[in-house]
């Protein structure tokens, strides 16, 4: 027994590691990507001013609050209730998974930080399933 609590924490201090480990090739892949795409943008055709700027975050953020709110419902309807702040955590978190190749690691993203979190893990994967029919 105790041999199994020895080891159950010695998974647990590498876990952060694991994360360390996954995000590092997600993150160079975004700012590779980013990079390519700038390099065709013409910033003199470019036209904003603050006002537009902070104006197109607000609705961005808007849009998002709306995304977290139907997740949270749907988490609820699924019997498992969220606070505000962990559902804005798991779903600006699992998003970023949309931009790393393959469809799956959103879907992953999410349904890890929904496990952690105490959701089920079949809860998080139809709620994925259902956020993308919405």
């Amino acid at each position: 027994m105790e041999n199994q609590e020895q080891a159950r924490l010695a998974r647990k201090d590498l876990t952060p590691l694991i994360r360390l480990l996954a995000i590092i090739p997600a993150v160079a892949f975004f700012v590779w990507l980013l990079s390519r795409s700038l390099r065709d943008l013409d910033f003199n055709a470019i036209t904003w001013s603050p006002p537009d700027l902070l104006l197109a975050v607000v609705f961005l953020q808007c849009g998002m609050m709306v995304n977290v709110m139907l997740m949270r419902f749907v988490f609820q309807f699924l019997g498992a209730p969220v606070p505000f702040k962990d559902a804005y955590n798991v779903f600006f978190v699992s998003n970023l998974g949309r931009y790393i190749p393959g469809k799956v690691w959103q879907l992953l993203a999410l349904t890890d930080m929904a496990r952690r979190r105490g959701i089920k893990p079949l809860e998080g994967a139809t709620l994925f399933i259902i956020n993308q029919i919405l």
